[in-house]
Order: C-alpha cells, then sequence, then structure tokens
C-alpha cells in the first residue's frame, strides 16, 4: 500500500510539473506576444527532459545490477593481462575455447544456410557439481559430434573450464563443476567470465535449455540440508544466468548415476535394445505450475510406470526379476532426498522470477561398482545383501534426451518478465524521449525564426526605404524619434530572447543596418542644422543676456560633451540623466521645438552610441568644448545662476515643512528650503562646476568667480535656513484633527519632536558650507545644541554603545566653535525634556490640562511656583545663555528651542477650552434652558446669578474685567482662546436692565376712517384684533364712536391686525411678534396713520382702479405711556460654547494663541540639583 501511494504521489508529482511549466510557458507566450503553441513546445521539452531522465535512471540501474556484465564489451586483453598469473592462464584457455568453438560454429557451411551459425542450433548448457556425471552423460548419449579444439579432452578426467558438444540438432556446453559450487574466489570470477562470454557471443538468444545434474551417488550419501545446500547454489547460478541473460529458459533435472539405484541396471535386461536410448522421466507442460507440486506428481509417475513394468516382467519373463523388482520401491526412498534439492533450487524468489522446472530425468552413462539396497536395509536377514554391476558402459536414457527432448524444446525459453518490461519500457521511453526532442527542436526552431521576424517586422517595414526627410526639422525630429524608438524596441526584443537568436544571425545585422541608416539620418537632417543654428545663436549672443539662458545652455553644451565622452566609457547605455538639459534644448533651439525636444535626448545618445566614426564625435566634443568657453567669457561675470539652476533640478528636492510635521492636512508649499540650499544642492553646484572646469580646463579666471561665489552663497544658504525656521510653527497646519495633534504632542517631550529634529537636521545641512564663508549667529547656536543632544543621548545610552557616543560626542565638541560646557548644556536638555514629560499628561486628561491652564492663567505677577511650565520655561532659558558668548540668542534659534513647549502649550490650553465648555454647559447652559425671556437677566446677571458665579469661580483664572467689558486673559503672552460672543455675551450683564411686567393696560377709542376726494368706494367697517393666547381682543369702528380696553401681556400676546373693510375689497395690515402691540401703539402715538395703495400690494390694482389714493385710519389712545416707556434690550443668546475647543480645527492653532512672549526669569533651583 506504502509503495502505491508513493508511486501515486510520484505521478502526481510530475503531472503537476507538466502542468505548472504548460501553464508557465502559456502565459509567458502571452505575455512576450508568442503563439500559443509555445506552450506546447514548453511542455514538449519539459516531457523531454523528464523522460530523458527515467531513460537513464532505468539504465543506470540496470547496468548497476548487473554491475559485471560492464565487461562484456569491455572484456579485452588488458583487463586479462591484469590477472594473476594462474587466473590469467585460466581466462586465456576458456577464451580460446570460446574463440575456437565460435569458429567452428561460423565456419560450416551448413550452419550458414540457415542464417547466422550462431543462431541455427540451439545452445544447451549443462552444469552440476565436480564429478556429477555431466561429461559422461553427454558422452553417454552416443550421438555423433564434432572433435574440435573447444571439444571434450580425450580420456577420463573433470572438465577444466568448459567442453563443447557440437551435435547435429544443439550444441552443448558443458561447464566445469567448480562453476556450478565454487570453491575459490578464482572460481567465481571465472564463471563471471563465461557469462560475460556467452552474452557476448549470443545476445538475442543466448541460452535454449540448462541440464542440472543431480548425482545419485550424493542422493544417497548426503542428507536433507546438504541436498538443499547444493540445490541453494545451483540456484545461485541459474539467477545469474537470468539475470545476465535477461530470459528465462527451461531447466532439466538429470539424475545422473541411476545404476546405483538397485533394480535399474538389471532392468536392462527386461529392455528392448532400441529402448536403452529412450528418456526415462517427465516433462512438466505447465510453466506456471508449482515445483513441489510438480516434482512430486513426476515421481509418483515415474514410480507408477516402474511398478506397472514390473507387473509386465513378471508376467512376461522367464526369468527372475530379482532386483528390478526393488526398482520403484527404492526410487520412492530417494523421493524426500530430491525434493530437498528441488526446493533449495527452485524455491519461489519474490525478486526475480523462478527458473522453470521443464522436467526430470533418470540416466546412467557407466554401471560399474557395487550396489546396496535402500528397501532391504531394515531387514535383519538381507539387511547387508549388496551386489556388484558388470563394468559396462551402455548410456541408458541419453540419446533420445539429447538428440530429441532437448532440441525440440528449443523455443522454450523466453525472456524473463522484468527483462522484458524493462526492454519494453526503455524502448518506449526512448522512442517517447526523441519523439518529444523531435517537437521541441522543432518547436525552438520555429520559435527562433518567429522572434527574429516579429522583432524585424514592427521596425524593417516602416523603414526599409529611406523616409521623406529635409523639409522640415519637425516632422524629421518625429520620424527619426519614432525610428530611434523602433530600433531600440527592436533591439530588446531581439535580445530578450538571445538564446533564440542563435539559429538566425541575420536579425542582430538588420539591426546593425538600421542603426547606420538612423545615424546617417539624424547627423544630416537633425543635428547638423541644430548645430549651425545654435552657434550661430551662441556667437550672436548680446553681453548681459539672462543668466537664465546662461545656465540653460551651460548645462546643455556640458550635458553633450558628458554624452560624447561616455560613449568611450564602460557602459554605453546607461550614461548622463537626459531629464536636465531638455529645457536647456528648448532654449537652445530657440524655442522653435517646445515639445519636440523631448525626443532629442535620446535620439542623440543613441546616435552617439551607433557613430562608428570615431574622428566625427572627437571634432563634435572639441566644437562643444569652444562653444562652452565663449558663453562663459561672455556671460557669467559670477556664478550666481548657479542657485538658478539648482532650483530647477527636479531631482533636487528641497526641505518643506511636511519633512517635519505628520498629519492629513498639506503644509504651505511656499515655506520651503530651495533645492539648491542643501546639501544635495551644494554637491550638484559642485558637480557641475567641476563638470565645467572639465570642459574648458582652459579656462583660468573661472576659479576667481569660483572664490568669489561662495561666500555669497554661503550667506544665502544661511538665510534660507533661517527664514525657514523662523517660519516653522506654520507647519502645524497640517494636523487636522485633534488626534493629529496629541499624536504630535506626544513627540515634543523627545528629542526627536519636529523641533529639534530642524535643529539636527540643520545642524547636518549647515556642514556643507562649512568652511566657504563666515558662519551665522544662528550656526553658532545649531551646532552648540546638536553638540548638546549628542551628549544627551550619551548619557541616555550606557552598555557598548557609551565609548562610540562618547567618542562622537567628543567629535561634535571638537568641531563647535567658541567654548561650550556642552555636559552642563545636556543636564539643561535632560531637565527641559523631563518638564515637557510632566506636562504631557495635560494632553491626555482635560480635568489635568484645566487645572495645569488654570495655574499657569492665574498666577499672580511676580509668584514663583515649582511648576512644570515655569522650570520649563527657565532651564530653557539657561539653556539658551549657556549657547551664547554675549547672553543673548538668536530669535529665531530661541523659537525652536521653546517651539515643543509652545506647542504642549497650545495643546493644553485647546484641552482646557474643552474641559471650560463642558463646566459652562453644566453650570450655566444647561439650567437656564427652560426660563422665559424676561427671567434669563436676573438668572444669569442678577445678585445670585449663575454667570457671576461662574465667572467668579471656574472662569476666573481664564477672565479679566475692564472697563470696556470682559477680556480673556493672557500667559506668557498667549491668549485664552474665548469666542468674542462669549465676551460680549459677558459684558452684557454689565448694565442692568429694566424688567418688564407680566400684563398692561390701554384703551383705544376708534374714530370714522378718512379717504380721499374722488374715491369711487368708502370703508363702512375697521376692526383691530389683538391676539393673546388664543383669545383675540377686538375693535370694531363703523365710523361712530367705539372704545376698547386692550389688556397686553408681553409673554402671551403677539400679532396685532387691522382690516379695513371696503365694499369691492378687504385690506389687512398687521403687527407681528411679541412686540407687535408696542409698535402698534408706536405708529398711532400721533391719533391717525394714512395707507395708500402701495401698503397692499396684492390689492393695489383695484384700489388704483377705485380712484382710491391714501386712507386714514384715526384711533385715541388713553394710558400707553407705560407700555411706550419699555426699553428693547437685544436678545440674551446665551452662547453654547464659551472657548475654541478645537472647532473647526484652525491649523494655525499655535498663532492664533499667539506665540509666548519670553519673559526671563531668574534662574530657579534646577530639580537634582
Amino acid at each position: 500500500m506504502t509503495k502505491l501511494l508513493i508511486s501515486i504521489a510520484k505521478v502526481l508529482l510530475v503531472l503537476f510539473i507538466v502542468a505548472a511549466i504548460g501553464i508557465g510557458a502559456l502565459l509567458l507566450s502571452q505575455h512576450e506576444g508568442w503563439p500559443n503553441w509555445v506552450a506546447v513546445v514548453a511542455v514538449a521539452g519539459a516531457l523531454f527532459f523528464i523522460a530523458l531522465f527515467f531513460l537513464v535512471r532505468r539504465y543506470y540501474f540496470r547496468r548497476r545490477e548487473r554491475a559485471f556484465v560492464k565487461r562484456v564489451v569491455a572484456q579485452d586483453q588488458q583487463g586479462i593481462d591484469a590477472l594473476p598469473l594462474k587466473e590469467h592462464q585460466r581466462f586465456i584457455e576458456l577464451q580460446e575455447r570460446w574463440t575456437a568453438a565460435v569458429a567452428t560454429l561460423r565456419a560450416s557451411p551448413h550452419l550458414a544456410r540457415h542464417g547466422n551459425p550462431l543462431y541455427s542450433l540451439p545452445w544447451l548448457m549443462v552444469m552440476g557439481d565436480s564429478a556429477s556425471g555431466k561429461s559422461s552423460a553427454i558422452a553417454g548419449s552416443r550421438l555423433p559430434t564434432i572433435l574440435t579444439d573447444a571439444g571434450p579432452a580425450k580420456g577420463i578426467g573433470g572438465t577444466r573450464n568448459c567442453d563443447w558438444w557440437f551435435f547435429e540438432d544443439s550444441v552443448v556446453i558443458d561447464t566445469a563443476g567448480r562453476y556450478a559450487v565454487p570453491e575459490e574466489e578464482e572460481d567465481r570470477l571465472e564463471w563471471e567470465g563465461f557469462l560475460t562470454l556467452l552474452a557476448k557471443y549470443r545476445r538475442k538468444e543466448p541460452l535454449n535449455g540448462l541440464i542440472v545434474t543431480l548425482p545419485v551417488d550424493k542422493l544417497l550419501a548426503d542428507d536433507d540440508d546438504a541436498l538443499a545446500e547444493y540445490g541453494r547454489a545451483i540456484r545461485r547460478r541459474i539467477d545469474q544466468l537470468m539475470r545476465v541473460l535477461g530470459s528465462r529458459f527451461p531447466v532439466y533435472l538429470l539424475i545422473t548415476k541411476a545404476d546405483l539405484i538397485v533394480g535399474l541396471a538389471k532392468l536392462v535386461d527386461f529392455l528392448p535394445a532400441d529402448g536403452l536410448g529412450q528418456a526415462l522421466g517427465v516433462l512438466n507442460e505447465s510453466p506456471d505450475e508449482r515445483t513441489e507440486r510438480f516434482i512430486t506428481q513426476a515421481i509418483e509417475q515415474l514410480s507408477r510406470r516402474l511398478k506397472d513394468a514390473r507387473l509386465r516382467f513378471y508376467a512376461n519373463s522367464r526369468t527372475p526379476i530379482d532386483q528390478a523388482a526393488l526398482l520403484p520401491d527404492e526410487l520412492d526412498r530417494l523421493t524426500p532426498r530430491i525434493k530437498s534439492f528441488v526446493t533449495g533450487a527452485f524455491h519461489e524468489n519474490p525478486y526475480l522470477e523462478t527458473p522453470f522446472l521443464r522436467g526430470i530425468f533418470l540416466s546412467s552413462a557407466r554401471q560399474t561398482g557395487a550396489i546396496r539396497s535402500q528397501v532391504l536395509t531394515g531387514l535383519d536377514s538381507l539387511g547387508d545383501t549388496s551386489w556388484r554391476l558388470s563394468d559396462s558402459k551402455l548410456g541408458l536414457f541419453l540419446r533420445d534426451l539429447f538428440s530429441v527432448i532437448l532440441p525440440r524444446d528449443r523455443m522454450g525459453f523466453h525472456r524473463i518478465r522484468e527483462y522484458s518490461r524493462w526492454r519494453t519500457t526503455t524502448i518506449g521511453l526512448a522512442m517517447l524521449t526523441w519523439g518529444l526532442l523531435f517537437i521541441a527542436v522543432v518547436g525552438v526552431v520555429t520559435l527562433s525564426y518567429l522572434h527574429v521576424r516579429n522583432s524585424l517586422d514592427a521596425v524593417y517595414e516602416p523603414f526599409s526605404q529611406k523616409p521623406e526627410l529635409g523639409k522640415n526639422l519637425t516632422a524629421d525630429m518625429v520620424t527619426l524619434g519614432s525610428m530611434r524608438d523602433d530600433i531600440v524596441v527592436a533591439a530588446q526584443q531581439l535580445d530578450s530572447g538571445s538564446w533564440l537568436n542563435f539559429l538566425f544571425p541575420q536579425g542582430g545585422q538588420a539591426i546593425d543596418g538600421l542603426k547606420q541608416r538612423f545615424v546617417a539620418w539624424f547627423r544630416e537632417y537633425v543635428l547638423d542644422p541644430t548645430d549651425r543654428t545654435m552657434v550661430e545663436r551662441f556667437i550672436s549672443l548680446p553681453v548681459g543676456q539672462s543668466r537664465d539662458s546662461v545656465a540653460s545652455y551651460i548645462e546643455y553644451l556640458i550635458w553633450r560633451v558628458q554624452v560624447l565622452e561616455q560613449r568611450f566609457g564602460a557602459d554605453s547605455e546607461s550614461v548622463v540623466d537626459q531629464s536636465g538639459p531638455i529645457n536647456a534644448l528648448a532654449t537652445a533651439f530657440g524655442g522653435r521645438l517646445p515639445y519636440i525636444v523631448t525626443l532629442f535626448p535620446e535620439m542623440y545618445r543613441s546616435y552617439v552610441h551607433w557613430q562608428p566614426d570615431q574622428d566625427l564625435l572627437n571634432a563634435e566634443e572639441e566644437e562643444m568644448r569652444v562653444i562652452a568657453a565663449r558663453l562663459i567669457s561672455t556671460e557669467s561675470p559670477d556664478l550666481h545662476w548657479l542657485v538658478s539652476w539648482a532650483n530647477a533640478r527636479t531631482t533636487l528636492d528641497g526641505v518643506g515643512l511636511d519633512t517635519f510635521w505628520q498629519g492629513l492636512g498639506e503644509a504651505d508649499p511656499s515655506i520651503r528650503v530651495s533645492g539648491a540650499f542643501t546639501r544635495q544642492g551644494k554637491a550638484a553646484i559642485d558637480q557641475l562646476l567641476n563638470q565645467i572646469q572639465l570642459v574648458v580646463p582652459e579656462y583660468d579666471s573661472l576659479q576667481l568667480q569660483v572664490e568669489e561665489f561662495w561666500p555669497w552663497y554661503t550667506s544665502q544658504y544661511y538665510a534660507a535656513w533661517a527664514s525657514f525656521a523662523s517660519a516653522f510653527h506654520s507647519g502645524s497646519k497640517v494636523l487636522l484633527t485633534r488626534r493629529d495633534w496629541l499624536d504630535a504632542a506626544s513627540a515634543m517631550a523627545t528629542v526627536n519632536n519636529p523641533y529639534f529634529n530642524l535643529i539636527k537636521r540643520m545642524a547636518r545641512e549647515f556642514e556643507a558650507v562649512k568652511g566657504l564663508g563666515p558662519p551665522a549667529p544662528i550656526a553658532y547656536q545649531v551646532s552648540h545644541f546638536n553638540a548638546a543632544l549628542t551628549a544627551y543621548a550619551g548619557e541616555q545610552k550606557k552598555a557598548g554603545l557609551e565609548q562610540r557616543i562618547e567618542s562622537e560626542e567628543s567629535r561634535l565638541i571638537s568641531e563647535v566653535p567658541g567654548r561650550v560646557d556642552t555636559s552642563a548644556a545636556a543636564k539643561y536638555i535632560s531637565t527641559y525634556l523631563s518638564q515637557l514629560s510632566a506636562i504631557l499628561p495635560a494632553t491626555t486628561s482635560l480635568d489635568a490640562a484645566f487645572r495645569l491652564a488654570s495655574n499657569n492663567f492665574g498666577q499672580l505677577a511676580g509668584k514663583q511656583e515649582s511648576s512644570p511650565t515655569e522650570v520649563a520655561i527657565v532651564t530653557a532659558n539657561q539653556m539658551l545663555e549657556q549657547m551664547t558668548e554675549d547672553g543673548t540668542s538668536n530669535e529665531v534659534f530661541m523659537t525652536l528651542v521653546f517651539g515643543p513647549f509652545d506647542f504642549l502649550a497650545a495643546v493644553t490650553t485647546k484641552e482646557a477650552a474643552c474641559a471650560f465648555n463642558e463646566l459652562w454647559d453644566t453650570d450655566v447652559v444647561a439650567n437656564a434652558s427652560g426660563l422665559q425671556e424676561y427671567e434669563l437677566w436676573e438668572y444669569l446677571f442678577g445678585n445670585k446669578g449663575t454667570v457671576k458665579s461662574f465667572v467668579g469661580g471656574p472662569g476666573k483664572p481664564f477672565l479679566k474685567q475692564t472697563s470696556t467689558g470682559w477680556q480673556a486673559k493672557r500667559w506668557q503672552g498667549m491668549r485664552f482662546p474665548f469666542y468674542d460672543d462669549f465676551l460680549a455675551f459677558l459684558s452684557q450683564g454689565q448694565q442692568k436692565r429694566q424688567q418688564p411686567r407680566s400684563s398692561y393696560n390701554a384703551t383705544i377709542s376708534a374714530l370714522p376712517t378718512n379717504i380721499n376726494k374722488g374715491a369711487k368706494s368708502r370703508p363702512f367697517q375697521t376692526k383691530l384684533v389683538l391676539n393673546c393666547g388664543g383669545k383675540p381682543q377686538v375693535l370694531n369702528n363703523y365710523n361712530y364712536p367705539n372704545s376698547l380696553s386692550f389688556d397686553w401681556e408681553p409673554q402671551q400676546c403677539s400679532k396685532v391686525t387691522l382690516t379695513i373693510f371696503l365694499p369691492e375689497v378687504q385690506l389687512i395690515h398687521s403687527w407681528g411678534g411679541a412686540d407687535g402691540f408696542l409698535r402698534f401703539l408706536k405708529e398711532f402715538s400721533d391719533g391717525n396713520v394714512q395707507f395708500t395703495p402701495a401698503n397692499f400690494p396684492s390689492q393695489q390694482s383695484i384700489l388704483q382702479g377705485l380712484g382710491v389714493e391714501k386712507i386714514q385710519v384715526n384711533y385715541a389712545i388713553q394710558n400707553a405711556g407705560p407700555i411706550m416707556d419699555i426699553v428693547h434690550y437685544p436678545k440674551l443668546n446665551i452662547p453654547t460654547d464659551a472657548a475654541d475647543c478645537w472647532s473647526g480645527f484652525r491649523p494655525g492653532a499655535i498663532e492664533d494663541t499667539g506665540q509666548l512672549q519670553r519673559q526671563t526669569k531668574p534662574a530657579m533651583a534646577m530639580p537634582g540639583g
């Protein structure tokens, strides 16, 4: 089961590999634009290598199993000569006998008529122990034979190695007994040599049968174990034969010296003369029958036949049969011994096929000696009986065996299943391998052709002939640019499959030809015209032309020279970056080709790399140098244009606020240090100056300009960084959310906060201009502070880094100008950061922030408290004094040192504002939500008003009252972020309000309503309605006196409506709102109001048609004084929020709250000394 699973796993692995290769090849072919059949070729190639692997593996293991057979074709005289003398003689003799035997067969004209003489007759081999009667049995067959040098030696004696018996119907090889049962290592080696020769001379049909001899005297003398061991020795030789020859041949068990079996010699007396040569034995007709069963049945059959013959002899013979009567029983006695031998020689073998026992035969070549009965041994009276045989050589039961039975079984051999299966599989695998190889080779050749053809088609077809050039420079550049791109693409595509190009080198030759055409056409139609134009333009340049043009022209010329120089360098395809001179090209070309110039750099590079005429390129390079010298001598009295040039480089990134500030917003792009004033910019300027010196080496005055340029550049360099540092606070604009601010605040108490990172960056950047000019004051302080930071870092890290940090610290201190106590400065930094760390918890808790802000904003003037904010301020001032020689600090540098503190102060103030809003909402806003307007002022601003209590309580540290109203307090110049409407609301409480009554009473008397003369209609009724809580009060005027006392409740009454009734129309006018009645009274304070058609837009046209110009309504009003005296104050709108708690996340929070105004304070005792 395990073996099956392993086999299945191997098959699945192979299928997976093939599928992966197929899918990968398909994807690759689609990516490369190859035909899909490439995947089939790839699979065929993969299968070829897999099949080749298995084929070689099969041959390897086959050869390893048959290691000694490797001498089949390697059997030479050198190998024989290397043997010891005795073995050498044996091998020589063995070879000579084989050679003589093969020569005899090949020389036979009779055999030659039937084909190859070596295969005309069956070859039989006799094997057995020494003195087992092998040679005697062959000789006893009495068959005619050809006596040759390879035949048996005359006389009696054992076989030395092998004897050849050439019969009419077969060739019998009689092997030495030591081959079957080797006694020494030399016997085994000689046997292997014998097998080598047998496999060498007769490959197709190596052996047709094997006769194994088993002498009766061995059966009588040995026990079962000895016979089984003898059988196993024979089996080892049979297995070697089958493995070497690859065949399973019939094996015949010949029991020799059967005359020693009592009764066999006497049987001759009862047989006819022609019956003595007949075979006595049994053939196995079923190759698949088990050997043990066959041998049992065969002996039983022999015994039964002999017993039947015994009865016939009794009946027909006149002479007593005495000994012959014992033959069947004597044979039965030997049966167990025979089975022991057969079991050892023919047992089942799981690793190799079991030999085929074709038959068992009895024989006797010579009848001599004394015999004793095994049957009578157990009888006391006859146990010692023995008989002596007459000395005769009758050759019993041998003739037909060698002349008929054995030759007739010639085709009984067949290849062993292992060999046949191996051979069939190997041949099939070999054919498959060759077929797959053929498919792969054909596919590769086809793909190679298609690859070369497809690579060339795109470029060769449009440019197989000269395109139309010379009419327009723009069109020429487009055409040649397209040609150059097509050539590059074709070459890259061709090179991408370089492993496919070896079959068709014409592809590379065609690409080279196209390159030469491009070079010629580009020179004639693009380069020469543009060079002439540029020379004329450069020579005609007026003195004092724009510095930007000078920079562009010079850079362009340098670029041209560099491309020409590097053409002779190492890598011809990775030269100067062409992005720089594009703008210069547009200027150099007079601005005629603003979009085409982008084609020129690559075209020119290709022209230079593909141009074979080096003299022409050298002349062109010299021309570019002359033009550059002309430009520099006439147009650059100073080198200030280098700054503009550097700033125009896209590869030189400046330093912006987003380098240090991280948030969701965008930093102001205008606040940055340009690329020219960075280390990279300075290095680029250095490089350009070096290139200029290389291009124009004879221009000596350039050195003077360089010496004047660097001091100016250094001052501009420091100024750029100082300007950037002064606006560094605005980097907080990127912090759009409260989370951004809090995250940034967490870094402020470390050395990696944005402000300190800027100082460290400035220190590194200032190294670029060190020694080029006088340093700015900020440079000293930046260097001192950076050294102090390094010392502080050294104090924070001990262990293995201590020595290295001390070394770095020493280096920085040694480079800092002036004398600075770096150790003391490092302690100040440590104290400063520790105090910032103490402030930091206030950014994570509204309560903590409110307490800290209350303490800061609520301090009395001159009061000294050891709060973290106070200690941080004093420490920063001391640190600044320590880093200046005159005790004054640069204002810009001071903002950077105080930057982390300012930021934390702004954040805690914002957080305190949030806490303030919560208190305001809880103590004031929430309790006033259900009050009426007339109740609010007293509730808020009365003697026990909530606002008064709040201002005197939580709001006291942050508010101050002035003659003009309430204002926000400031701490260190920073204003607490109260909203203006909140302060205005508080200021309303300073003006005491007259409190309105709950109700008023006024009497209104109606008078007749007048209308202008000439009107075609007159009013017949006027109605005045005051709505109060759903109970209207109505005064009708029918143009006769009528009055009504109106009760007006300001909180209940609202709208007042006046309706004038004419027969044709109703005119309505109203005074809305809670103060509607008050406004009505004020309008009728003179007793009447005139209305015109314009007061009634919807009825204006009707009134005009009736000739109505004015209508005067008249009322007499009494007791309205108290109502008219009511003063209308602004409505008390209680602000929901008192202070700016991250509202809108205004980005300039630090600026909005005001930068801290530094107050230098006396030094305080620092914690810890």
